[in-house]
């Protein structure tokens, strides 16, 4: 999750490029609302090898272990959780911990993690286009929702938002470490279609994976969109209703499928 792919080139589906299209790859239903994958679909992360090597070696001083030790447990958490071994944050971050005989209190915990996700705020970078394609689709009316297997801290991750701009933009988040449910269980894409109170059939979800933005939002009767400005990962069944070489071609895509749009 927290790693920057490489844009490939190859699709099945139809593609929009940077020129926005008047005619709708979505057919004839009416679109409300869009909801969003976070990581290599909004933002782009990078390791912040200072900032982490900093915040390791506050929190050895404060635990009074090595500073590589930390490290060492904060990438086999990270492995943990983004490999399925395991799941919640803490539950996790925990275990790693204790297999290095390192006996936390539940406050020494959150103070750790929480360093550990402020240090990662330097390595989460906005998308070029992020902000001015949601700001296009709120012009639109459009609802806005954000829908992410970030396993990390809840707190942390809304503090992220914050960082980073998005928390005005958006219209409702789910991150599955607060549900525990990662896409693409239908649990997940329920909590993200209630947070932008539409229904499965009014709502496009866009992302840059096939089988966790193309073929999970596609069995709950969501329109889809997959991304593949960062990497090219086609979905195992019926390719994506649009595939999107830019994110800032989307609002065009979209246009004439909202009541009252005039078309883009």
């Amino acid at each position: 999750w927290r790693q920057r792919w490489r844009a490939c080139t190859g699709t099945r589906g139809r593609t929009v490029g940077v020129t926005s299209q008047r005619t709708s790859p979505f057919g004839d239903g009416q679109v409300d609302a869009v909801i969003f994958d976070y990581g290599m679909t909004l933002v782009v992360i990078d390791r912040p090898g200072d900032k982490l090597a900093a915040a390791f070696a506050e929190i050895g001083r404060s635990l009074s272990i090595p500073a590589a030790t930390v490290a060492q447990i904060h990438d086999e958490i990270e492995r943990d959780l983004t490999s399925g071994t395991g799941y919640t944050h803490r539950e996790v971050a925990r275990r790693a911990y204790a297999a290095h005989q390192v006996a936390l209190t539940d406050a020494a915990l959150g103070s750790a993690l929480i360093t550990e996700q402020e240090a990662w705020l330097e390595g989460v970078h906005l998308t070029e286009d992020a902000i001015p394609t949601l700001q296009r689709l709120r012009d639109l009316g459009l609802r806005i929702g954000i829908c992410s297997n970030a396993p990390f801290e809840a707190d942390g991750m809304r503090r992220q938002l914050t960082h980073l701009g998005l928390d005005r933009l958006v219209d409702g988040v789910i991150f599955s470490a607060a549900i525990g449910h990662r896409k693409p269980a239908p649990e997940i894409y329920m909590a993200a279609l209630a947070a932008v109170r539409v229904p499965a059939a009014r709502a496009v979800f866009v992302g840059d994976s096939g089988r966790e933005d193309v073929d999970g939002p596609r069995v709950m009767g969501m329109r889809t969109a997959r991304l593949r400005q960062y990497r090219d990962d086609p979905p195992a069944g019926p390719e994506a209703d649009l595939v999107l070489d830019r994110l800032d071609a989307l609002p065009g895509a979209i246009g004439s499928r909202i009541v009252g749009s005039p078309g883009i």
